[in-house]
């Protein structure tokens, strides 16, 4: 009995050894990531006020491939600032003191703001973008910030994985006393093995 007795004390220092680095490879990793995240953003200011220097054009012959320019660097350094962001936030999640802050917002307005904001996309893309919502006012309680960027991530696959000619449907619907956000697409679609319910 005190062979097993000692034998589980010492298996159980060693798990508590494990999970202690663990833990600290977890802090390490996350503060890696803050780390990097920071050092990104200096050089994505600086790109910030070099491509502000193309307005010298704005009273010149040049003006329109100039605007043409910097939509386009600007397009690619708030997508830089997107992963960013993602990154910073998947760190803060890890984090024990990490909190969300909710608030009431209308649901009908969140799916209006997204149509719009992808629309031009999904034109350039050549796909149908359709909303499909409830007349009735839905009020839902959300971090606001990581609910448009989960949400903004789902979309964005959506358009990415829809062919040509295909249709990406946004809906908002009232199901069983439960609000409901879908957005249905007529690309390729998700095995059913890296689905989980």
């Amino acid at each position: 009995v005190q062979y097993f007795k000692n034998t589980n004390i010492k298996n159980e220092a060693a798990l508590e050894s494990q999970r202690e680095q663990l833990q600290q490879l977890n802090e390490f990793q996350s503060q890696f990531f803050i780390n990097i995240s920071h050092e990104i953003r200096t050089p994505l200011t600086l790109i910030n006020g070099e491509i502000d220097k193309l307005n010298i054009f704005n009273n010149t012959s040049y003006i329109n491939e100039s605007k043409d320019i910097k939509k386009g660097l600007n397009k690619q350094v708030n997508k830089i600032k997107t992963i960013v962001d993602d990154v910073l936030d998947l760190a803060k999640m890890k984090e024990i003191n990490f909190k969300v802050h909710t608030k009431q917002v209308l649901a009908n307005d969140l799916i209006e703001k997204s149509y719009a904001s992808f629309k031009p996309l999904c034109e350039q893309k050549e796909i149908s973008l359709v909303v499909n919502k409830t007349n009735n006012l839905c009020y839902i309680d959300v971090d606001l910030t990581y609910f448009e960027r989960a949400l903004n991530n789902i979309i964005v696959n959506a358009i990415k994985y829809t062919p040509k000619k295909g249709v990406i449907t946004l809906v908002l619907k009232e199901q069983a006393n439960t609000i409901v956000f879908a957005i249905k697409d007529t690309g390729m679609g998700i095995p059913k093995n890296e689905t989980k319910l």
